[in-house]
């Protein structure tokens, strides 16, 4: 599960690198003088003239500098992640609790492969950070950003983006995100450190539990009912020439 988990995040830091990422519309309003027939201003002595208002939407992008900390603290909780994986297989390894088997060996190269991958990402960031116009804004973000946080609203985007899947008809997909969803707030429950947050997590995690379950019971009960309508079907659609209908044996 923690190569699932880093693999998540990994796609959630390269989201954040998005300059449209969370992106919102402001809508400004200004006042134009109105103008005369000629094209000019009207004298501003014409106390009833009505004044015209101008709306002008812009969108609002996050910050290069909060978009580079969120990647920061998203990178480093997976180093973390798989250095406490590695640290575990040198570990069992030694003891001899865990064989070189080819699934192992596969599972193992992907996780190298993953933290070299956010490795060599977290070393450009980190040099991009400090950039001379970017110290100080940098400084400010890293101490409101959490990774807790930003994961934390990750597996809430999976569960609503489920929830449009179910709607729609696409219960796989629904499925692959309440998963994702899971191992978001199981990687959480780690961290807590609050009665509020263990309690908080314990409840989100059950919930999307029991919501994963209630779909999947309903893709596997209909797979099921469309076996059973198959065969019913092959069943009554045997002729009367087939070797299996009654006609076709013979007295002797």
């Amino acid at each position: 599960m923690v190569l699932e988990l880093c693999e998540l995040l990994a796609e959630l830091a390269e989201r954040r690198a998005s300059a449209l990422t969370d992106c919102t519309t402001t809508t400004t309003t200004a006042v134009a003088q109105p103008a005369d027939s000629n094209g000019e201003n009207s004298d501003s002595s014409l106390p009833n003239t009505p004044l015209q208002t101008q709306q002008h939407t812009k969108l609002k992008l996050v910050p290069e500098a909060k978009r580079i900390v969120e990647q920061l603290v998203l990178y480093r909780r997976i180093l973390y992640y798989l250095e406490y994986v590695f640290a575990q297989v040198k570990k069992a390894v030694s003891e001899n609790r865990l064989k070189p088997t080819s699934i192992a060996k596969k599972r193992l190269t992907d996780c190298n492969a993953l933290y070299h991958r956010c490795y060599i990402r977290l070393c450009q960031l980190s040099r991009l950070s400090r950039r001379e116009d970017l110290l100080e804004p940098v400084g400010r973000h890293l101490s409101r950003v959490t990774a807790n946080r930003l994961i934390f609203n990750y597996a809430l985007d999976q569960c609503f983006a489920a929830e449009m899947d179910d709607y729609i008809g696409d219960l796989g997909l629904a499925l692959r995100r309440y998963r994702a969803a899971i191992t978001l707030i199981h990687g959480l429950c780690q961290h807590a450190t609050t009665q509020y947050d263990k309690s908080l997590l314990s409840d989100c995690l059950r919930m999307i539990q029991d919501r994963h379950g209630t779909l999947w019971a309903h893709v596997a009960g209909s797979g099921c009912r469309a076996r059973g309508d198959e065969i019913q079907r092959r069943i009554s659609n045997v002729g009367l020439d087939s070797p299996l209908a009654p006609s076709s044996v013979t007295s002797r």
